[in-house]
């Protein structure tokens, strides 16, 4: 956690120091070779008022990119979901964000439109499984089934390092009039999540298959 904001503090820093140090540089040329800056300094300021009264979004973005620096809201390389955009933040602005999405398109978010982070990087996420069984069908045996394969799943070397608790079942979640959903969950380790409920809900199906329960996930 620490390095994931460390290096994304480096990146916008970075940036900064790179303007002002490009600003700096054109100035001292200037001067060598005999132009005074005053007057430009004079029209900067007066320019930066002007702009400063036209660009009002471009200032709430610059703010609102600070804080969610300053907040530790949102660090590069976090799975995320904003201003109804999801997938991974692949770089960091002052003014606005980039995420890259499961089918590789690219986002590019003005900072002023996130109003709600929803950050999946953050300690720990929860493969959420829910499966539909047929009304009639033996819920107790359906939901030790899930329960089980939850448990073979985390004695299984390729997935046992991203889980980080036990099976918890919630139990019956909701019903129609012909499919009972059922529902339980495995804490993993960030973006982990997916790649352990396809495994999971793959496991789920073929033992609910083999125990002569129809269902649907």
């Amino acid at each position: 956690e620490a390095e994931k904001r460390a290096a994304t503090l480096v990146r916008v820093v970075r940036q900064m120091l790179g303007t002002v140090l490009v600003l700096v540089v054109l100035m001292l040329v200037l001067s060598e070779f005999g132009i005074s800056i005053t007057p430009l300094l004079g029209a900067a300021g007066v320019a930066g008022v002007a702009l400063g009264l036209g660009a009002q979004t471009l200032a709430k973005d610059f703010i609102r990119g600070f804080g969610l620096l300053f907040d530790n809201h949102v660090r590069v390389g976090d799975r995320v979901e904003l201003a109804g955009c999801s997938g991974n933040v692949e770089a960091i602005g002052l003014r606005t964000i980039t995420l890259r999405s499961d089918d590789g398109a690219v986002h590019f978010v003005p900072a002023s439109e996130i109003k709600i982070v929803t950050n999946r990087s953050y300690g720990h996420v929860y493969a959420l499984l829910e499966v539909g069984v047929s009304t009639g069908s033996d819920v107790d045996q359906a939901l030790a089934i899930l329960r089980d394969s939850g448990t073979a799943l985390r004695a299984d070397p390729l997935h046992a390092d991203a889980l980080l608790g036990e099976v918890e079942v919630d139990g019956v979640h909701r019903w129609t009039a012909d499919t009972v959903f059922l529902r339980a969950r495995l804490r993993t380790r960030p973006g982990q999540d997916r790649t352990v409920l396809r495994e999971w809900r793959k496991l789920a199906l073929t033992q609910l298959a083999a125990a002569g329960i129809r269902s649907q996930a």
